[in-house]
This record gives C-alpha cells, sequence and structure tokens, in this order.
C-alpha cells in the first residue's frame, strides 16, 4: 500500500476548479460506466441541493454528526473486535495498521473527497452489510482503513451526481490505483451490487452514528 501523501496543491486547486472546465473522468473500475464518464472533480453538495435531494428521497438532511459519527461507531468496533492472530485475512487486511487513527482518516476523506454528508451513513450500511454477509470479515484495526476508503468511495459514486476519479481516491486514501480498484470490485462482488438502502435504514445508522458520536462527547 502507499502512503498517506498529502494531497498536492495541483490536486487541491483541482476541487476548485468550475464544472464546465473539469475533465471528464476514464472509467477504470467495475462501479464506473464507460457509456457516460462524469466530471472528475464534483463540489461538496450545498446545503439547500441536500434539502431538496432529501425531501424528494424522503431522507432528512444530515450534517457534522454523520461525519463525526461514522469515525467514533468504527472506532467502537475495532476497539471491541478480538484479536485472534490465526484469523482468516482477507483482500482488505494490511500488513500493519496505519499510522492513522480511523477518526483522522475520516476527516482526511471528509476534505478531499468532498462528498455529500449521505455517503458517511452508506459507508457504514455497506461496511456492516459486508460483516453480515461473509463472516469471515472482521473490523479491526489491519482492516478498518481499507474498508472506509472502498465503502466512501462506492457511497460517493454511488449517491453523489458528480465525484473524483479513482486515482484521486486512491491517492486520499494512501492506497495504490490498483489497490483500489480491486478492492472496489471485490466489494461489490461481495455486497451481491446492492448499494441502494432505504430510508428506513438510513434512519438506522444514523442513529447508531450519532449514538456513538455523542457517548465519546463529540457532539
Amino acid at each position: 500500500a502507499a502512503d498517506l501523501a498529502p494531497v498536492t496543491a495541483r490536486q487541491a486547486a483541482i476541487a476548485q476548479t468550475p464544472p464546465a472546465a473539469r475533465t471528464p473522468l476514464v472509467a477504470n473500475s467495475a462501479a464506473e460506466s464507460t457509456a457516460d464518464a462524469l466530471p472528475a472533480v464534483g463540489p461538496a453538495r450545498s446545503e439547500a441541493s441536500a434539502d431538496i435531494i432529501a425531501e424528494v428521497s424522503g431522507i432528512a438532511a444530515c450534517g457534522e454528526e454523520e461525519v463525526l459519527g461514522l469515525g467514533a461507531t468504527l472506532e467502537s468496533v475495532v476497539a471491541l473486535a478480538p484479536h485472534a492472530r490465526h484469523r482468516a485475512t482477507t483482500e482488505f487486511h494490511s500488513v500493519k495498521p496505519p499510522p492513522i487513527s480511523i477518526r483522522d482518516y475520516v476527516s482526511r476523506i471528509r476534505e478531499h473527497f468532498q462528498c455529500s454528508c449521505e455517503c458517511y451513513v452508506l459507508c457504514l450500511v455497506y461496511i456492516d452489510s459486508l460483516i453480515q454477509r461473509h463472516h469471515s470479515m472482521v473490523i479491526d484495526s489491519l482492516t478498518s482503513h481499507r474498508l472506509i476508503a472502498c465503502s466512501m468511495t462506492l457511497a460517493a459514486k454511488f449517491q453523489d451526481d458528480v465525484y473524483y476519479s479513482n486515482k484521486y481516491y486512491a491517492r486520499v486514501a494512501g492506497l495504490s490505483l490498483q489497490e483500489l480498484n480491486s478492492l472496489e470490485k471485490h466489494m461489490l462482488e461481495l455486497l451481491d451490487y446492492r448499494l441502494f438502502i432505504s430510508p428506513a435504514q438510513f434512519e438506522q445508522y444514523r442513529k447508531i452514528m450519532r449514538s456513538a458520536a455523542c457517548s465519546q462527547g463529540l457532539l
């Protein structure tokens, strides 16, 4: 895996480029369509547009609590994870724990992914669905960061109208492009390509995230 290198000034500047000037991305993974390529970078969704989308979809507009809640929830899960030396490894296992906390990793993703806040709820749903479907999967210090990176990538590309290319997501996540593409394809297969969730399921996980953030004094 690549190191968590800082996003360059040029990459940061891309995020401020007006939509009309953005370069269309080239599909490079199972979740991207070559027929309908989208702009490489999408701005963070405004509060007004988020409210409109929420009203249409039946999902209440979300905010800071989803970002803090994702990190808090997964940190709690990892803290309770059994330390089994002989547990089978998966594609999501790192050789050693990354030198960044889950909460800081989520903050890094928030800063550079610029995705809608709904994506953080979707991320938790995807990870939990993966664990429930496949008992060999576990969320611990070796898998959490890759699971977050992959799930957030899928969530952004499923939920948002515009998004970054996988090359950029991989840079932010501290992975090589090949690793992220492989993980994305693998997760889609494990989830049976089921990325849609109901408003009721969204609210259920959102409450879990808020509870975790409140219990850690973040809200």
